[in-house]
Formats: C-alpha cells, sequence, structure tokens
C-alpha cells in the first residue's frame, strides 16, 4: 500500500502497515495514556534504529487519529531518501480499544513494522509486488518482536 510522490528533488514515500486490532474488555487507560505511549514509542524507536543499523536516519514518530491513516491500518512512515529522513505514524492511543500493555505492544509491532520498510527502501517496488512485501514485512516485524520479548 504504498504511495508514491515525487516532492523538490528528494523522493517522498508513504507505506501503511495493517494490523489487526481486536476489540477487548474496556479496561481504562492511565489518564496521561498519551503521554507515556509517546514516551514508549521514542525510547523503542532509539532501541530498533540502533538495532536495524538505521542510526545515520532522523526518524520521529507521531502519534495519528486513525482518520488520517490510509485505509485498513493502524501505522505508515513517509521517508525522503536523500535527506535520509522518515516519520513514523503510530496510531493514537485514543483511538485503541485495547488494554494499555497489548497497545503498547501493537505500537512497537508498527515501529519495526515500518523501520523494515524502511530498510526496503532501495528495494524496487512495484504494484504488483506490494502484496508480497506487506506480507513478508509483516512476518519480519512479528519474528524480530516474538526474538527480543522472549528475551526479556
Amino acid at each position: 500500500m504504498a504511495k508514491i510522490a515525487n516532492i523538490g528533488v528528494g523522493l517522498l514515500v508513504l507505506c501503511s502497515c495493517a494490523f489487526a486490532q481486536t476489540v477487548t474488555s474496556d479496561v481504562a487507560p492511565p489518564a496521561n495514556a498519551v503521554q507515556l505511549a509517546q514516551q514508549f514509542v521514542d525510547q523503542r524507536l532509539a532501541v530498533w534504529r540502533q538495532r536495524l543499523k538505521l542510526e545515520d536516519w532522523k526518524i520521529s514518530a507521531t502519534m495519528t487519529p486513525l482518520g488520517d491513516l490510509a485505509p485498513k491500518t493502524l501505522g505508515g512512515i513517509r521517508w525522503d531518501k536523500p535527506k535520509k529522513s522518515a516519520v513514523i505514524f503510530v496510531l493514537d492511543p485514543s483511538d485503541y480499544r485495547l488494554p494499555f500493555r497489548e497497545m503498547l505492544d501493537d505500537m512497537e509491532l508498527t515501529i519495526v513494522h515500518e523501520l523494515v520498510h524502511l530498510e526496503l527502501a532501495t528495494a524496487p517496488h512495484h504494484e504488483a509486488s506490494r502484496s508480497v512485501e506487506e506480507h513478508a514485512v509483516n512476518g519480519i516485524a512479528e519474528a524480530m518482536l516474538a526474538l527480543d520479548r522472549g528475551s526479556r
């Protein structure tokens, strides 16, 4: 689900990821859920940037309302290869229907998923291979997180 647009001298690419979000119990999030979630996302982004050797990239994450994301997605990334900069869009906590800890786990999956897309930024992209790439990125991100969470 990539959208490509030329902007100035750089190429800006937007990839979106889709994850199944299940509706669960109405566990109330902490009063400062947005602030805690942003801190968590920033910290995990720093960890995964280092693990994926993306320290030369300037990457930020921003909480984004569901309505501002591509349909059927819970996150996305926009990057500029020449400038080595990227913004990851993470579903805003107010749009989640998961207990707080599960929400944070899903946000981390979004971060890893989008960083894998960034790693593949230099690979050729074709309309016909989008769903294959998305499937592969999902599998890689989930495997990396399973390994990471098994070591905690």
